[in-house]
């Protein structure tokens, strides 16, 4: 077997010493791993201003540690630092500090980077073992595990939350997107331009890792609409990239019209109650098209999560609808104001 790629783990962290010990507890024993089997791997945590301990929790942990200066500018500003301070890496992984990967994650990695050459970049997704307990973050993270689980192995996009991309293929089309200031769709941006350039992504469904947040209600809406949901169909419109992976799946999208006729039939049902008589089978229509999602909450968690996973899921639906009319709103004063600027 020809030699393994030189590794290089970067993981950006901002106020997150809670969590950032674990991480780099789970990395080391992958770098451990990966050593024994013959590789090289190194870890470099960047830290973006954080104002509480989360570099000296680094420190202690005996890993390089790169401290920016405040402000913070984002973790695609600290990922690109981090690819900066390692020049002979051959392989660049993406981890976050809330993160557990597993021991064999960058074996498997520097594995497929050497049996497949025409791969330049990859990604995983979370397992179906999330750390917090509480129902809003077990379905978060199921539902992003189901979603990644079921998608095809090419991809448009990418996912920083555990994925990796040839240093030079990196190097060769500028890291992250710096222009997001806060965690967005800066590694979704980054899927699209390295596929712009005929470079080939996938999803490897075996690379499993194990998330630790824990969701709010409050905070998965905002984070869905306000840093997926708007920029995503922003940036959709700006590449005419209407791709149908991930979340942009055909039944997503008929779903979320579903959804909105189902709304409309409600309120309309109000002045002609005849109308109630078309909610139940759009009702049913959307449960045909996500049957698979369903049966696997309740195949994970039981069918009372499932229930209640339910009207949730109908709602990040509506949201989604709302989302991307805000992100066309967003699209068309961006070019209104850059016309004026002209």
């Amino acid at each position: 077997m020809p030699e393994l790629p030189r590794i290089a783990i970067i993981i950006p962290v901002h106020n997150a010493k809670g969590d950032i010990g674990k991480c780099l507890d789970a990395a080391l024993e992958s770098v451990s791993f990966y050593k024994k089997n013959g590789g090289f791997a190194e870890i470099l945590v960047v830290d973006d201003a954080s104002d509480d301990e989360s570099a000296a929790v680094a420190r202690s942990t005996g890993v390089k540690v790169i401290q920016l200066m405040s402000p913070p500018r984002g973790p695609a500003f600290a990922r690109n630092r981090g690819a900066e301070n390692a020049p002979e890496a051959e392989a660049l992984v993406f981890a976050d500090s809330d993160v557990l990967i597993k021991p064999d994650t960058l074996f498997k990695i520097g594995g497929i980077f050497v049996s497949r050459p025409d791969v330049h970049a990859l990604f995983g997704s979370y397992d179906d073992r999330p750390a917090a307990p509480d129902f809003i973050s077990q379905y978060k993270n199921l539902f992003h595990h189901y979603v990644h689980q079921t998608s095809m192995e090419n991809s448009s996009s990418f996912w920083a939350g555990c994925g990796a991309i040839r240093a030079a293929v990196f190097r060769g089309v500028g890291g992250f997107p710096e222009s997001y200031s806060r965690p967005a769709i800066e590694d979704i941006e980054l899927g699209y331009i390295m596929m712009s350039r005929g470079y080939r992504t996938i999803l490897v469904k075996d690379l499993l890792v194990t998330h630790m947040k824990r969701w709010t209600f409050f905070n998965l809406v905002r984070t869905d609409v306000m840093m997926r949901g708007i920029p995503w169909t922003v940036l959709l419109l700006k590449t005419r990239s209407f791709t149908k992976d991930l979340n942009l799946q055909t039944h997503n999208r008929v779903s979320v019209a579903l959804v909105y006729l189902i709304l409309l039939s409600v309120l309309l049902s109000f002045v002609w109650p005849w109308m109630w008589a078309s909610v139940a089978p759009l009702l049913g229509f959307v449960i045909y098209l996500n049957w698979g999602l369903y049966q696997f909450f309740a195949e994970k968690r039981g069918y009372v999560f499932a229930l209640k996973a339910f009207p949730l899921h109908l709602f990040y639906y509506l949201y989604n609808g709302v989302s991307f009319w805000l992100g066309v709103l967003s699209y068309r004063l961006s070019l209104g104001a850059s016309r004026e600027g002209s």
